[in-house]
């Protein structure tokens, strides 16, 4: 398995020279080809003088995995400061240890191999390629001056993303939003300039228009070389304001994700970084990204209904923490505590996608015994009841004037409804727990709805994470159809048509001012519509006869 990445500072992927290109190859070793000490054969294969032929020059030659390669083993004099050998040591010291470089055609270095401090089982090794190996920015590149479009207005914009973006979702260190060294044509400059640009003034529908047209061509030319900075403009991307609510899966967001996916794999995201010798701020960085992929991951799996694309078999990383945010900013420090909450929220709902929702566990459930399901159904009750009290208490006492909690809310009572739907599949009206579940499952819908009633100026003015919170309204509304198809007498059947009545009018009286909400209220119009014709006569269980959803225009029989 190799993974390329491209390479050049502020990244904390290996920082080699810029213009070379890293891959990560985690589990594999790599061979001694020289009997001495591999240090000393280390210095004597990049300091001596090449070869025409011989062992010294042979181009199959790597270095041993257990070289270490640290600053109290240099000499600071030594090698000279004008050889090549410096300029890589310098470097890659203060982010990696390295294993040397390799010449194949005269003297200049053509690629090395970095071997990170880690697990001696599973080492993982960093291999160096020039860009122009890889055709890193072919001549149809889109060629583009984003600050000439921006003019004098780039200040204020990324002024934006930070007070209002950046304290909800921390991805990015503040020193890397004002970058002032950032290349004219960098796509995290288009992507962070296009998320804030619903919270600016300074940026026409043109200028739009034209960074999105820019950012969707030179994102995936990017991916076949990407950077640690790559990844993350395109898990900003992900955010960026929807310009079509009607499409009701979201078209071209699970595709987007996968090559996200795979850019992170790449670049060896899934592996901790715990113990490499790398500085602090690089393994927070690898650590923040990784969880924000892979919360992206589980929650677009859920509302878009596909298989997630990460497995936690295949991942080692530490939950992140505080120490990994920039923390001595109040405010960031709420929206760090929110980050973590849904990272470990996330880890809830893998486990009940794992169980409930994947093609395997399906199959295994028609055979399950109803008890069975109940007694997982407590289990996931109890990590939710913990989890609320570890992290959401805390988070409800939030009072700013952007108040970012509101992301993370949903997504808790999102994942009660989750949990709830499952089960209800498996149990039915006979068994002890059916009731409890319904009542589990009314409660998290109607805190939903209480949340969309009371949502404040602090709240609507903050940044939501999209698509997820878009999705998430979504899968409340739907759920109530849920419950109201399977309602079993009169009384639920005229609470639940009561309470989609309710909810389809909050969501109208948002989606104009809050987009978060218009795909749940489009999807919402779109099932009470199924039969665009008056109600129809239905008879109750009590034997009277009545118009049943006139007012929502639903055909029970047609959904």
């Amino acid at each position: 398995m190799s993974n390329r990445g491209s390479c050049q500072p502020p990244d904390a992927t290996p920082a080699v020279a810029e213009g070379y290109a890293v891959s990560v190859v985690p589990g594999t070793a790599i061979a001694i080809c020289a009997r001495r000490d591999p240090f000393t054969a280390l210095m004597t294969r990049c300091l001596a003088p090449r070869k025409a032929a011989g062992p010294e020059a042979h181009s199959d030659i790597t270095w041993a995995p257990s070289l270490r390669l640290s600053k109290s083993r240099l000499d600071p004099t030594w090698p000279p400061t004008n050889h090549p050998l410096k300029l890589l040591l310098m470097t890659s010291t203060a982010a990696l240890p390295v294993a040397g470089p390799r010449s194949l055609l005269g003297s200049a270095p053509e690629w090395a191999c970095l071997r990170v401090n880690g697990d001696e089982e599973a080492p993982t090794h960093f291999t160096v390629v020039p860009d122009d190996h890889l055709d890193a920015k072919p001549n149809y590149y889109p060629a583009v001056n984003l600050r000439t479009s921006l003019g004098s207005h780039e200040h204020e914009i990324l002024a934006a993303y930070r007070e209002i973006v950046h304290t909800s979702f921390p991805l990015l260190d503040c020193q890397m939003i004002n970058n002032s060294s950032r290349r004219d044509d960098s796509p995290m400059l288009a992507v962070m300039c296009l998320i804030a640009s619903p919270y600016s003034s300074h940026m026409t529908k043109q200028v739009k228009a034209d960074f999105f047209s820019y950012v969707f061509r030179a994102l995936p030319l990017q991916r076949r070389h990407p950077k640690i900075e790559t990844v993350e403009a395109a898990v900003l991307f992900l955010q960026r304001p929807a310009s079509i609510h009607r499409a009701p899966s979201t078209p071209g967001l699970w595709a987007e994700l996968g090559g996200i996916v795979g850019m992170s794999h790449e670049l060896g995201l899934n592996v901790s970084p715990a113990k490499w010798n790398i500085p602090d701020a690089h393994r927070s960085r690898r650590i923040r990204l990784w969880w924000a992929v892979y919360i992206f991951d589980k929650w677009c799996a859920l509302g878009l209904g596909r298989p997630p694309y990460l497995s936690d078999e295949n991942a080692n990383v530490p939950l992140v923490t505080l120490k990994d945010f920039e923390n001595d900013d109040p405010v960031l420090t709420v929206s760090a505590k929110q980050f973590i909450a849904m990272a470990s929220l996330s880890r809830i709902l893998s486990d009940i996608l794992s169980i409930f929702y994947s093609l395997r566990s399906i199959h295994l459930l028609r055979s399950a015994p109803a008890e069975e399901v109940a007694s997982t159904f407590n289990v996931f009750r109890g990590q939710l009841k913990i989890f609320k009290e570890a992290h959401l208490h805390e988070l409800f006492a939030t009072d700013l004037f952007r108040d970012p909690t509101g992301t993370v809310e949903l997504a808790f009572y999102t994942v009660e409804i989750v949990l709830c739907r499952a089960v209800l599949r498996k149990v039915d009206e006979r068994h002890e727990s059916y009731g409890e579940v319904r009542t589990y499952a009314k409660s998290a819908l109607s805190n939903i709805a209480t949340l969309l009633q009371q949502l404040q100026i602090n709240r609507l003015r903050a940044f939501w994470w999209n698509p997820i919170s878009i999705l998430n309204f979504a899968i409340a509304g739907s759920f109530m159809f849920s419950l109201l198809l399977s309602s079993i007498n009169d009384e639920e059947i005229e609470y639940w048509t009561a309470q989609i009545r309710e909810f389809r009018r909050l969501l109208e009286l948002q989606r104009f001012g809050f987009d978060v909400t218009r795909l749940a209220s489009t999807r919402m119009e779109l099932l009470a519509t199924v039969n665009n014709q008056k109600g129809v006569r239905k008879t109750t269980a009590s034997g009277d006869s009545e118009y049943f959803g006139g007012d929502l225009m639903v055909e029970l029989e047609m959904i």
